[in-house]
């Protein structure tokens, strides 16, 4: 089925399937899409504060594991992953891979430490890869048709989040509140956290532990290296800037830190991440001649 035909089949189906309070969706902000031919994808430890959609074109070859849930991406499902969910990845072949990220809002963005899954029919099966196929010809540049397009499905697959972790959300406010704070400010240490929350330090550990599965220094972390990757791929500020917007003292911390978790320095991540993104757009500049 054709790419825009689909999105169209996407878009009557769902709204015919919906209730009348599913006809309100929440406000889905898009962080970031992508779609590329991934060889190598091993992460021991990713934990990004908003939802992530995946699917990959071949079954059995990719896996995401969070807490003790085993989710196999493939060509027949879309996985998808609440907001800080300590994750781990397996790539056993190449696979053409497409992410999204996005954040949703009340209720859903309280939903944490889980990942689910969304069967697709043989229709929307070729759907999934035509549109891995428009987002990977879009070189970062997302037209309205291709945002709408984005937009709708992930509203579809998030009908696969269980309505009671929406009405009931399994994380402690407490932990909540704690990310929050650390979202909105990397300067934060699991001290001052504590503090702010007006708790002990043991039982800000103990409750990381539990609704997180890691302690909140490993959390605050992954959360200023994440945060630090995405500023790298995607901004021009100095590396001094960098580090001290993500929480770092300097930016020889952050770039032992950075170096040790992707195998690769700051300043060489930035310029292969520029080099990308010039040969994507060289490559749709040719299409014009």
């Amino acid at each position: 089925m054709h790419a825009f035909s689909f999105f169209m089949y996407y878009v009557f189906t769902m709204y015919d399937s919906l209730t009348t309070d599913q006809l309100q969706p929440p406000h889905w902000e898009i962080w970031t899409v992508g779609a590329k031919q991934l060889t190598d994808w091993h992460a021991t430890g990713v934990f990004v504060p908003c939802w992530r959609l995946y699917w990959c074109d071949q079954p059995g070859q990719a896996s995401v594991r969070a807490s003790n849930a085993l989710s196999n991406l493939g060509p027949d499902r879309l996985t998808l992953i609440a907001p800080n969910t300590y994750i781990e990845a397996t790539l056993h072949a190449s696979v053409r891979h497409m992410w999204i990220h996005f954040s949703a809002g009340k209720p859903y963005d309280a939903l944490t430490n889980w990942i689910g899954e969304m069967a697709l029919g043989k229709e929307r099966q070729q759907g999934a890869a035509d549109l891995a196929k428009a987002i990977e010809w879009c070189s970062g540049r997302v037209s309205r048709v291709l945002l709408i397009w984005i937009t709708e499905v992930i509203a579809n697959a998030m009908r696969c989040v269980p309505e009671h972790l929406l009405t009931h959300p399994a994380v402690d406010p407490r932990v909540a509140e704690a990310l929050q704070l650390v979202r909105t400010d990397l300067q934060h240490t699991p001290a001052t956290v504590a503090r702010r929350l007006k708790i002990g330090p043991t039982t800000l550990n103990r409750l990381f532990h539990r609704y997180l599965g890691c302690t909140p220094g490993r959390v605050i972390g992954l959360l200023r290296l994440e945060r630090s990757r995405h500023m790298l791929g995607h901004t021009d500020y100095g590396l001094d800037t960098v580090a001290d917007i993500c929480g770092y003292c300097d930016r020889f911390h952050m770039s032992r830190r950075f170096s040790e978790t992707y195998g690769v320095a700051p300043a060489a991540y930035r310029k292969l991440c520029s080099n990308r993104r010039g040969k994507r757009n060289r490559l749709k500049d040719l299409k014009h001649y």
